[in-house]
């Protein structure tokens, strides 16, 4: 599973006319991105494709106007920072903790954290064992 997998449902709603389109533009990105290891992780990838694609930060204030998401009308290519900070991010953090894969994921991580801390792994078995589930199950490992 990789991180397309949380955009494949659309909101019902946006923020400005160029919101679809940098959605879209992060579904087809993310097709080659591992899923995140957590939500902070996920939120960062989310803003640091807002800077490229616009030269800004994301912030809840922040309006970038993206001339290759502009297809006409008032807000044409307008990214509004407070939709995707206050509704399209969030939406997105629950999407991935929801996920069955992911809950598997947590359990098998802190499986493996117990392991360790009662020394019933070395720390090369069980950074060797996180990067296999990780591999495996889709997902960065930190």
């Amino acid at each position: 599973m990789n991180l397309s997998y949380l955009f494949e449902k659309e909101p019902e709603s946006w923020g400005f006319r160029g919101d679809p389109y940098f959605w879209r533009y992060l579904k087809e990105k993310a097709e080659d991105v591992p899923m995140p290891a957590d939500e902070s992780e996920l939120e960062e990838w989310v803003k640091a494709q807002h800077l490229e694609v616009s030269g800004m930060e994301m912030t809840e204030e922040s309006i970038a106007i993206v001339q290759q998401f502009a297809h006409g009308g008032m807000s044409s290519g307008g990214l509004s920072g407070e939709w995707w900070t206050m509704y399209a991010i969030p939406m997105l953090k629950k999407r991935l903790t929801d996920s069955e894969n992911y809950q598997l994921y947590l359990n098998q991580t802190e499986t493996l954290n117990t392991l360790l801390e009662h020394h019933a792994i070395s720390n090369e078995q069980y950074r060797k064992s996180l990067h296999d589930l990780s591999v495996k199950m889709g997902f960065n490992y930190v």
